[in-house]
């Protein structure tokens, strides 16, 4: 079996410089001092709250938030960035990684004390900007109509098609479904969703939101964070939500123990628990109802073989790694690199696995050529 990892590599090939970091911040700064965005989608003021992260972020390097992380997975973030970057630098704001803010976002917050819903606006606001910025007003699905026969072709070679990317340009030329890792723009969250199951329990979220083809990408399932356990977490979560939700329902049925304690989240003080409630109810009734689910990593963690990665960092993505890492049935790694440097460290992480490192400028060369 031969299976196939791509990053945002392909789109900075095809699509140009406008897909770098630098470049979708820089963008995303730029529609806010131009007025080019919907105040109902996210608000000026944001732009406002990302000078605010990236003053800090010196402080950041220099360990002055280090007493701010309280997870393990925050303390592994943290060092890791504190890896990527040079003390003595001084970084423009362009020059920090997307994901980054939002581990700086975290950090600001627990040390001034803002807390939900503030804390929860500001980190979806921030997400809103930044998608915004990649979706580049359409022009990235798009991306598609440059990529030579020879790729396509290439990429109908594999069992499997994974992809971090958000759009949808694979999903265009390849006649095979592509699993997309981290969201898609054309699928819409669970929360604005008014046709979900989330949608069904009576605070209903998603209403009040004029969600259009044209902004649908800012409410899609994307997942933006700065740490692998987030990610995973944000990945499975529905799909232990359903089991849990199935869970209860059979068992409110079954089980008259477990009925009278379900029974009392109805009157309960927190306003969760009182969903909850709601939503073992409409399980129960409804046994249709799910939650919907995204398969793509428990797929990406069942293959065997081969798996290439192109277009992606090992610095980035680490959980991907980790869980393929985990996999024995995978038996070969093929890594096409960007810089000599990354090859070293592509060994290390799959040290036990046979791994073939090969020059991903050569792959794209390769691939425009026609015999």
């Amino acid at each position: 079996m031969h299976s196939v990892l791509i990053g945002n590599g392909i789109n900075i090939e095809f699509g140009g410089a406008e897909y770098l970091n630098k470049n979708i911040i820089k963008r995303a700064i730029n529609t806010v001092l131009s007025g080019a965005f919907e105040t109902d989608d996210y608000p000026q003021e944001i732009l406002e709250w990302l000078y605010k992260l990236y003053e800090i972020f010196p402080d950041v390097l220099k360990g002055k938030f280090d007493n701010f992380t309280y997870a393990t997975f925050e303390r592994n973030s943290l060092k890791d960035l504190k890896r990527r970057y040079n003390l003595n630098e001084n970084y423009e704001i362009y020059q920090v990684g997307i994901e980054d803010y939002f581990l700086i976002h975290d950090l600001f917050c627990y040390k001034h004390g803002i807390q939900n819903p503030n804390n929860f606006m500001f980190r979806v606001c921030l997400k809103r900007l930044f998608l915004d910025a990649i979706y580049n007003s359409g022009k990235i699905q798009n991306i598609h109509s440059k990529y030579p026969g020879n790729l396509v072709r290439f990429l109908e070679n594999h069992d499997y098609i994974f992809t971090t990317n958000y759009d949808n340009n694979l999903d265009n030329v390849v006649s095979k479904e592509i699993h997309h890792l981290h969201g898609d723009f054309n699928v819409l969250s669970e929360t604005y969703d008014l046709n979900s199951f989330r949608n069904q329990i009576s605070d209903k979220p998603g209403e009040g939101f004029n969600i259009t083809e044209k902004n649908k990408h800012l409410y899609s399932n994307a997942i933006i964070s700065y740490a692998g356990d987030l990610k995973v977490f944000a990945i499975k979560q529905f799909s232990r939500a359903n089991s849990t939700m199935e869970a209860f329902a059979d068992g409110i049925e079954s089980d008259s123990n477990l009925k009278q304690e379900i029974e009392k989240w109805k009157d309960s003080n927190n306003e969760l628990i009182r969903r909850m409630y709601e939503g073992v109810m409409l399980k129960r009734d409804n046994p249709e109802l799910k939650f919907k689910e995204t398969p793509s990593q428990d797929i990406l963690e069942g293959i065997n073989g081969t798996l290439r990665f192109i277009g992606l960092s090992p610095n980035n993505d680490i959980h991907l790694f980790s869980s393929i890492i985990d996999n024995e049935n995978i038996d070969k790694i093929e890594f096409y690199y960007f810089d000599e440097n990354e090859i070293k460290e592509v060994e290390n992480i799959f040290r036990k696995k046979e791994i073939v490192t090969l020059p991903v400028h050569e792959f794209w060369k390769s691939m425009r050529y026609t015999v």
